[in-house]
């Protein structure tokens, strides 16, 4: 947690005060979110219906006012964000869920030590051939894709390395000279070493893990992805509870989390010093986000009654 430390109190203060605004908007979608989403997203339609018909307006003759496309463009864009809603919201519950349960299972198997006892089916091939050859197929592609996403994981930072350090070098040089050494504070070196520590972290776990909870933990994946298009569609309320539950807990703990590292809060003994940690916090707070959210509507069912 010292380079996490480091790093932040290096920091310029505007990202501080942002991070600052983006806690607070995170509290608010965490809070109030179910009944944000469907406003938002039908206000979002309207804009891009908006900008639509004003480019459609230039290529339309000059006695027609430009008020008739982009009202028509904003209308018809609210009537298709509003027929689409279902449809959204499970394409959005099904992409969250298909995070959250591979990652939700994966950290319970942590936290209990599920596989505990099962260390030699990680990556041995002689004691997954007393199996059947379906099992050691499918654990054989897990490991292979794990592996290719922790070298593309690698590559990805490696590339835009340069990039985020703001010149071609990683260390200023160039024919900037100088400037471009200027142009690249300690800090955004440190942010660097920070990210691959992070990715290399969640690398190695994915590899350390047993090939069974592997497996299974593609699995939930699937299941969360199928879970997401059928309550989506089903429960268009209940869905949108649950995305922004997700979203602006997510939202809270890694605004907060930096927050309270920056000003020496205890965010080590709160456990967020482990990644099987943090995902734990971030489900503990999106389960509160919901009966939050649920009980603030059934308030104001009561006081409609």
């Amino acid at each position: 947690m010292t380079m996490f430390t480091e790093v932040l109190t290096s920091l310029p203060w505007g990202v501080h005060v942002g991070l600052g605004l983006i806690l607070a908007a995170g509290v608010v979608i965490w809070a109030f979110g179910k009944h944000l989403l469907k406003p938002t997203l039908v206000l979002a339609a309207m804009a891009m219906g908006a900008s639509v018909g004003f480019v459609a307006a230039a290529f339309m003759p000059e006695h027609i006012s430009v008020l008739w496309p982009v009202g028509g463009g904003v209308i018809v864009f609210a009537l298709v964000a509003l027929a689409a809603y279902r449809f959204v919201m499970a394409a959005m519950l099904a992409v969250s869920l298909g995070l959250a349960c591979p990652l939700g299972y994966f950290t319970y198997a942590e936290i209990t030590g599920l596989y505990r006892d099962q260390p030699g089916q990680t990556l041995s091939d002689e004691e997954l051939r007393g199996g059947s050859e379906d099992q050691k197929s499918v654990q054989d592609h897990v490991k292979d894709a794990a592996d290719k996403a922790s070298d593309a994981i690698g590559d990805i930072i490696k590339d835009n390395e340069d990039i985020l350090s703001g010149d071609g070098n990683g260390e200023g040089g160039g024919s900037g000279g100088d400037d471009n050494a200027e142009a690249t504070p300690g800090w955004r070196n440190r942010f660097n070493r920070m990210m691959r520590d992070i990715a290399r972290e969640l690398a190695n776990n994915w590899r350390d893990a047993p090939g069974i909870q592997q497996t299974a933990t593609v699995l939930a994946s699937f299941a969360g992805i199928a879970l997401g298009i059928v309550f989506g569609i089903m429960a268009p309320k209940l869905s949108g509870a649950v995305v922004t539950a997700l979203v602006g807990s997510l939202v809270i703990l890694g605004s907060g989390s930096l927050l309270g590292l920056r000003y020496a809060m205890p965010v080590e003994a709160l456990g967020l010093a482990t990644m099987t940690g943090k995902l734990a916090w971030w489900f503990g707070l999106s389960l509160l986000g919901l009966l939050i959210q649920f009980k603030w509507v059934g308030r104001k069912a009561d006081k409609k009654n």
